[in-house]
């Protein structure tokens, strides 16, 4: 007697689960081409990690890699946030209404000359896709005082 039956299955069940998948596949393409996830990337060659963590993210500071050789930041941009796009409320961590920063675009009009210099010293090209993988890097790692819920 085989463990699955399609005869046993009843028409309601059937579309409930077709409509819950269907759901499903509805939220992963929404996250993907939020997120601009895409398999074939190359893999991004900036590692960022802010240092501090838990609920003293104030008291952090920036370590940013390319290809495993450390970056030397700006002293104006190394322990502050980035300000890049993003929800960081730890009270709402999903909440729209919190969504703050600056896409990209925006982003590298107002950090493009410390990031051109710093791209310029390291030997990094200065270019669309590499600009874009610092922002994906520092983005990840972002942070906003407040965000921690330390200072409460």
């Amino acid at each position: 007697m085989p463990f699955f039956r399609p005869a046993a299955l009843s028409v309601a069940y059937v579309e409930q689960l077709h409509s819950a998948l269907s759901a499903l596949l509805a939220k992963k393409m929404a996250f993907s081409s939020k997120h601009s996830i895409s398999v074939n990337r190359p893999s991004n060659p900036f590692r960022a990690k802010w240092s501090a963590q838990g609920h003293m993210l104030c008291l952090g500071h920036w370590e940013i890699s390319y290809r495993g050789i450390h970056l030397c930041l700006p002293d104006a941009v190394a322990e502050d946030h980035m300000n890049t796009r993003g929800i960081f409320s730890w009270l709402f961590p999903d909440d729209e209404e919190f969504l703050e920063g600056e896409p990209l675009d925006v982003w590298l009009l107002n950090n493009g000359n410390w990031l051109y210099d710093l791209f310029s010293e390291e030997g990094i090209p200065f270019d669309e896709q590499h600009a874009r993988w610092f922002y994906e890097a520092v983005n990840a790692q972002d942070w906003r005082c407040g965000s921690c819920g330390g200072c409460l």
